[in-house]
């Protein structure tokens, strides 16, 4: 082999050696770069978990809380439902009783007009003594 082949050898030799060389240097930086990325991941994961964590235990404090809200409704609309009927309940006995007074009255006026008429007859005609 001659000299200049050889030197044209080792030039395409050092050429690729470098782009080898930079391959390396481009593998290592992203080698580098997905190692922080993982890093900064594992953190945040570790992260959300503890979030979940604190967000569970509310969630298992919030569960009775609602059970609670909503015994506590129920107990309320029933006490509204209680206190509707009586007033209905006390309307009606009202209505009641005062149709039974009116139908009492209507009566009584009646009874007192054949009463009244009665009285007036009588005081027209003379007494017998």
């Amino acid at each position: 082999m001659s000299d200049f082949s050889r030197r044209a050898d080792d030039a395409v030799n050092v050429k690729a050696l470098i782009q080898i060389y930079a391959l390396r240097r481009w593998l290592t930086a992203f080698l580098t770069q997905t190692l922080r990325a993982e890093a900064a991941i594992k953190y945040r994961i570790a992260g959300l978990e503890q979030e979940a964590v604190g967000l569970r235990a509310r969630l298992d404090q919030t569960t009775p809380a609602i059970e609670s809200l909503r015994e506590s409704i129920r107990s309320v609309d029933d006490a509204i439902r209680r206190r509707r009927d009586e007033i209905h309940a006390g309307v009606a006995a009202r209505s009641d009783q005062a149709e039974t007074e009116r139908d009492t009255s209507v009566e009584g006026s009646e009874h007192g007009r054949r009463s009244s008429r009665r009285k007036e007859s009588q005081s027209r005609t003379p007494t017998r003594k």
